[in-house]
């Protein structure tokens, strides 16, 4: 090609173009927890500040744990009943208020429970060579992967998530992990563990969006993907960049988020975006050894992420430690206005996303795409296009 943006459409030609987003995706995406409750009196207080909320994402749906590095879910895949009663209904009442919900998934199941039980008993899940389940240590929990190389187990969590998730109100998911497989794993194809490894993310994001489409969902309904290898972008709907830490750190804080979302775009992955606030942190007994997010940490990332493809906040792993968007009236208010901004972008974020499913050019872009023989764009690291028009 004559230009880098050309050499784009030639190499998501084959790859896979990613499809336009549901109307959603474009505004506020309020990360919250702890229940019916607690959520809708967040909600309440963000739309008090004018903020236009458009979604929930509440990962808990399906119940929590803690753990010693802080807040996680239970990762079984039906909703939580006791902090969320009558979900269907819950979900409901919200989509007649104009906001959509979302929730969490990945290829994995605690070891406890009738979801667990079914998938050992029909060999669904990932073996290791004493032809037994091949248990997964965590942080805190064991697990079992789903073996995705098994077609049977592939219908299996399809159905999982449609019967679970899609018929009971969710619009959009976090599809997470699939990067775990272990290389010494028996798996029901065959095929070396080792060498399926980097297919699983592809084929983890296959059965997510294929459940959609066979809800007749498409358009409608979008999860974003961490993990991702070659060919993932025909199916995955958006990416994410990840679990930064809460800090403004370099490689993985803050300031890793630009060149992580530069970089993926060149590569194919065209629309990508990144937990608002960050994610991982850690608070020892004393405060002695901590790393947790700060006002004005947050107020850098509400920032960033008001001129990204979505804009969604993350609670964080210790979010009794993080300030959050809804800590006080100035963070409150602050959140309010970008979200404001946001709303009045929205038509021009439709054009991006239209031209990143058509021409495979991504929504974040290096200012080299445009400017290839500038030497100080080439050397930009912490500057980017939303689009063609709009330098951040």
């Amino acid at each position: 090609a004559d230009s880098p943006k050309g050499l784009l459409q030639n190499i998501t030609r084959p790859l896979g173009r990613m499809p336009e987003l549901p109307d959603w995706t474009y505004g506020t995406i309020l990360g919250i927890q702890g229940g019916a409750e607690r959520v809708k009196q967040l909600v309440k207080d963000a739309q008090s500040y004018n903020n236009p909320v458009s979604a929930i994402w509440i990962q808990d749906w399906v119940g929590r744990r803690r753990t010693f590095v802080g807040d996680q879910l239970r990762w079984y895949w039906q909703a939580d009943e006791q902090r969320y009663p009558n979900f269907k209904q819950f979900c409901k009442d919200m989509n007649a208020r104009g906001i959509s919900v979302l929730g969490y998934i990945n290829p994995m199941l605690t070891n406890d429970g009738p979801l667990y039980q079914e998938a050992e008993e029909k060999g669904y899940l990932v073996q290791n060579h004493s032809q037994e389940t091949y248990v997964i240590q965590m942080t805190g929990f064991k697990v079992g992967l789903i073996d995705l190389t098994n077609p049977a187990a592939c219908v299996w969590i399809k159905n999982v998530i449609k019967n679970n998730m899609i018929a009971y109100g969710l619009e959009g998911w976090m599809a997470d992990f699939g990067e775990a497989l272990p290389w010494d794993a028996v798996l029901h194809s065959g095929v070396s563990a080792e060498l399926y490894h980097n297919q699983y993310p592809v084929n983890w994001a296959r059965i997510n969006r294929e459940a959609i489409q066979e809800a007749k969902k498409e358009g409608k309904i979008a999860f974003f993907s961490r993990s991702a290898f070659q060919g993932s972008s025909k199916y995955v709907t958006l990416y994410w960049a990840g679990d930064q830490m809460t800090s403004w750190q370099k490689n993985d804080g803050l300031r890793s988020i630009v060149p992580a979302l530069t970089s993926s775009g060149i590569s194919g992955m065209a629309i990508n975006h990144a937990d608002v606030g960050g994610f991982a942190g850690f608070w020892k007994i004393g405060g002695l050894f901590q790393m947790r997010r700060t006002k004005k940490l947050l107020q850098r990332h509400i920032e960033l992420g008001a001129f990204t493809p979505v804009y969604r906040t993350h609670k964080g792993i210790i979010p009794q430690r993080n300030a959050q968007v809804y800590s006080d009236k100035t963070l409150s208010a602050f959140y309010a206005k970008f979200s404001q901004i946001r709303k009045k972008l929205v038509p021009y974020l439709k054009a991006q996303n239209l031209e990143a499913t058509e021409k495979g050019y991504p929504m974040i872009r290096h200012l080299y795409l445009h400017y290839p023989q500038d030497i100080h764009c080439q050397k930009a690291s912490y500057q980017f296009l939303l689009g063609k028009d709009i330098l951040v």
